[in-house]
């Protein structure tokens, strides 16, 4: 049974510099992708490739303990909001909201589909909370969103 569902196109991003015999195996699922063994491989891979045929990959990398993200090439190939800009929609959502977020606290899981900030001075005084800020178009992530993406992409339950 053929299915009628046209799958997202997605591309490997790797945060960190890796060297990984797992990489090789790209070549199955986009034939441009040119593997050399004694390179080591960072940022985005340049493949277009299926979702799902991708996260095998993603989970057999992350069992090397390659950190790694499954992301649609619009992300890649499209023009993208700078940390800045994140800052400057969380900081208006923050206050809507009653809170705030700090700047200068870094966090950064190395995943380029969003960046995250914590939020500061909760009147609720909840512990934990971040904002998330999508790169691409400047939306709020959900902790829904978030798990989902994990999950459907990478095959990381949170």
């Amino acid at each position: 049974m053929k299915s009628s569902v046209k799958q997202m196109k997605c591309d490997i991003f790797l945060p960190e510099s890796i060297a990984s015999v797992q990489l090789k195996f790209l070549k199955i699922y986009d034939s441009g992708f040119l593997y050399k063994p004694d390179q080591a491989y960072s940022g985005y891979l340049g493949v277009e490739v299926d979702r799902i045929k991708l996260i095998n990959f993603i989970l057999e990398l992350r069992k090397e303990g390659c950190k790694s993200f499954n992301v649609p090439v619009g992300y890649r190939d499209g023009s993208i909001l700078t940390r800045e800009d994140c800052f400057l929609l969380a900081t208006d959502y923050a206050h809507s909201q009653g809170y705030g977020v700090a700047k200068n606290y870094l966090i950064d899981d190395g995943c380029p589909l969003y960046e995250t900030f914590s939020i500061i001075n909760d009147p609720l005084e909840r512990a934990g909370g971040v904002v998330w800020v999508d790169k691409f178009d400047g939306h709020f992530w959900s902790l829904l969103e978030f798990e989902e993406y994990m999950h459907d992409y990478n095959g990381v339950l949170i």
